[in-house]
């Protein structure tokens, strides 16, 4: 009887997976957000904040922000790319790949999937958001933080695949 109350003390009841525990300590969230156009992908890019930066020029990342009291990680992301880009977008899928970019000291970022329109009417001042196909995105490489290539490499190649369109152009 002891042995049985020892063992169930050193095990516990339910083991909490990594997502549950990341779910705990998220602070941001933000989008992969594409659009199909002559069927060729494009990614929604946009220049990081000014006020962030200094002596160098700005980066193109991704849309994301700060979760919200109450708010969902999902609800987060599809409100960032709205204020940052002007652009109503909806989730497909949460990714599984988390760039070294995306984790923060207090936190990290969930980055989602998303479908986006083109139109952008009034994005949110200094952020000159940008669509780009992934040529695109590899000509212009050194504007990126290495890691946040892999989110839209990512993204391309699950694009490829389902359109049966063979493997997209590697860095």
């Amino acid at each position: 009887m002891e042995a049985q109350a020892k063992e169930k003390r050193e095990k516990p009841e339910k083991e909490a997976t990594i997502e549950t525990i990341r779910m705990h300590v998220a602070t941001h969230a933000g989008g992969v957000v594409h659009y199909m156009e002559d069927r060729v992908m494009r990614y929604l890019l946009v220049r990081e904040k000014k006020e962030n930066v200094k002596d160098r020029p700005l980066k193109l990342v991704l849309p994301k922000g700060h979760i919200e009291p109450g708010e969902e990680a999902r609800e987060t992301a599809v409100r960032e790319v709205r204020e940052e880009a002007d652009i109503w977008a909806t989730i497909s899928t949460r990714t599984n790949v988390m760039p070294e970019s995306m984790l923060l000291p207090a936190g990290f970022a969930w980055i989602y999937f998303m479908e986006g329109q083109r139109n952008m009417n009034d994005p949110e001042a200094g952020r000159h958001p940008e669509w780009l196909t992934w040529k695109q995105v590899l000509r212009r490489e050194d504007e990126f933080y290495p890691d946040t290539l892999g989110l839209p490499e990512n993204a391309e190649r699950r694009f490829c695949d389902r359109a049966g369109l063979g493997n997209p152009p590697h860095r």
